[in-house]
C-alpha cells in the first residue's frame, strides 16, 4: 500500500510505503470491530460466516484472530458478551427476566437460566437479588 508523504521536509508528491499494521494490532482492530457488531446485534446476531464477512475475513480467519486476541472462540466470546449484558440488565434494571434474556440475545429465558447456573452457579433471579443487595427469602 502506498500513501503520500505528509511531512514538512518531504515534497508533496513523494511516495512512501506505509507499513502494514503489526499482527497484534491488526488482530485487535479486527476483533474490536467484530465485538462491536456482536454487541450491537445481540438480539439478532447473524451467523458467524456473516459476522466474518462483515469484517472482511472468512470464518476460520475470524476464529484465529479471536483465539489470538481473546484466548477464546467466536462462540465463546458471544457467550461472554451475552452473559455480561444479561448481568448488567439484571443489576441495573427492573426488566422482567424474559425481556433480559431476549435483549441479551438468548433464545429463551430457560437458555439464559441454564447459562447462569452453569457459569455463575446461581439463577438469574438470585443474581438480581444479590446484585441489588437483597437477601434471599428463606424457603
Amino acid at each position: 500500500m502506498m500513501i503520500k508523504a505528509i511531512q514538512p521536509d518531504c515534497p508533496a508528491d513523494t511516495q512512501v510505503a506505509a507499513s502494514p499494521p503489526s499482527a497484534p494490532e491488526q488482530t485487535d482492530t479486527l476483533v474490536a470491530r467484530a465485538v462491536g457488531l456482536i454487541q450491537s446485534r445481540l438480539g439478532q446476531l447473524p451467523p458467524i460466516e456473516e459476522l466474518a464477512a462483515s469484517v472482511d475475513v472468512d470464518r476460520s480467519t475470524l476464529h484465529r484472530h479471536f483465539r489470538r486476541a481473546l484466548g477464546m472462540s467466536v462462540r465463546g466470546a458471544i457467550r461472554e458478551i451475552r452473559l455480561t449484558e444479561a448481568r448488567r440488565l439484571l443489576a441495573e434494571t427492573e426488566l422482567p427476566i424474559t425481556h433480559v434474556a431476549l435483549a441479551a440475545g438468548y433464545s429463551s429465558p430457560a437458555k439464559m437460566a441454564d447459562h447462569f447456573r452453569m457459569l455463575l452457579r446461581v439463577t438469574p433471579s438470585q443474581f438480581r437479588r444479590r446484585a441489588k443487595g437483597e437477601r434471599e427469602m428463606p424457603q
